[in-house]
């Protein structure tokens, strides 16, 4: 009487080497059509429970999320919230663009600009400060320079808040155009944002005005106050 005989197993290629259809193994169909890369010869497993856990650490590599180079979350961008805060997926620092979409920094602005007395041509003057970021709370604190002379503020000589870093300072051109004013940066503000590591942020009769880095150098790290 003939002897029954079973069939030899299929083999299946896999990344790596080749595995025996072992008893059910989902997914080992994915991986019938990978071609191995150039130069990498396949290895035979010939044990069904090692090709199975092979199979299985394959699948969970290719069922991890890929983010596309250069979007907000492999770069690092964080979501703005209404409340000033800053959630952070990395290190980097909120840009001018943000910052101005911000209402903590706008009311910061705003006031400084109410500040300055820009209606009194006999008491106007700048007024201005810096913008930090609490790492801790991720939310911003905004702290005002001493506002005394009619074109200039020192904005050099900020406070060190702890576990905060500034990622911009502000201040505001209040005198008018029509007296031949400038309403956007000099060039000692463009020098001074650039010198400081930080963007600076005015205010001025027709609206807001930037100059300097789009964000603060080397990101959210380093010490307290200033970048290095």
């Amino acid at each position: 009487m003939p002897r029954e005989t079973t069939p030899s197993s299929p083999r299946t290629a896999v990344r790596g080497g080749t595995a025996p259809h072992a008893p059910p193994c989902v997914g080992l169909a994915l991986f019938t059509c990978l071609e191995p890369p150039h130069g990498v010869a396949l290895r035979v497993i010939d044990d069904p429970y090692a090709a199975r856990c092979r199979v299985a650490n394959l699948m969970e590599f290719f069922r991890k999320p890929i983010r596309k180079a250069g979007s907000c979350h492999s770069q690092g961008v964080t979501d703005r919230v209404s409340t000033g805060k800053w959630r952070r997926n990395m290190m980097k620092a909120p840009t001018i663009a943000e910052l101005l979409a911000d209402p903590v920094v706008l009311q910061a602005l705003e006031k400084a600009w109410l500040d300055s007395l820009p209606e009194d041509p006999h008491h106007r003057h700048e007024e201005g400060g810096w913008i930090y970021l609490d790492m801790t709370t991720l939310e911003y604190a905004i702290r005002r320079a001493i506002g005394t002379g009619q074109a200039s503020v020192d904005l050099n000589s900020p406070p060190i808040l702890p576990k905060s870093v500034i990622v911009a300072t502000f201040h505001t051109h209040p005198n008018p155009i029509s007296e031949g004013w400038e309403s956007g940066p000099s060039a000692s503000d463009t020098t001074s944002a650039r010198l400081l590591g930080v963007p600076c942020l005015i205010r001025a009769e027709d609206g807001y005005h930037s100059t300097g880095p789009d964000s603060r150098r080397g990101g959210l790290t380093g010490v307290p106050g200033f970048p290095l």
